[in-house]
């Protein structure tokens, strides 16, 4: 009887022992079951920030689209009004050049004009020049011959 009592305690001590063990075990189960939900959870709020950050980016992104288009429209604008004036000086420079082409084909004309005026007046003095030489001439030869 001695012997099945000790062997009841060894059993006993061996059952307590394993209990303990699996306890133990039970534990770490629980613990590590814990953190991986801690784990979980700590990954599902990142997985809820990273939405959230695409979801701002993407409207960032929509609003940077918008005013790149807005600024695209109203830079085609200013390029369309720029052309219209760039024709409009154009349009007054060339009326400026045709001015001043006839202008200066009138001054040609003129000079012309003035040239020939010019010729006219120095031949008519020289042939006044003879003329009065020849009168001169003609009067002091025949006041000499009185």
């Amino acid at each position: 009887m001695y012997a099945k009592m000790e062997e009841a305690s060894r059993a006993k001590e061996a059952t307590t022992k394993t209990v303990a063990e699996m306890m133990e075990l039970a534990k770490a189960v629980v613990q590590d079951r814990e953190s991986l939900e801690a784990s979980l959870e700590e990954q599902k709020n990142l997985n809820m920030k990273m939405m959230n950050i695409r979801s701002q980016e993407s409207e960032l992104v929509r609003e940077l689209r918008d005013k790149i288009k807005v600024m695209e429209e109203a830079h085609k604008l200013e390029v369309q009004k720029l052309l219209q004036k760039i024709r409009e000086l154009e349009k007054i420079l060339d009326g400026i050049g045709e001015m001043h082409q006839k202008d200066i084909s009138q001054l040609k004309e003129l000079l012309q004009e003035k040239s020939q005026r010019i010729e006219m007046l120095r031949a008519e003095k020289s042939q006044l020049a003879l003329d009065l030489e020849t009168v001169w001439r003609a009067t002091t030869s025949s006041a000499g011959k009185k």
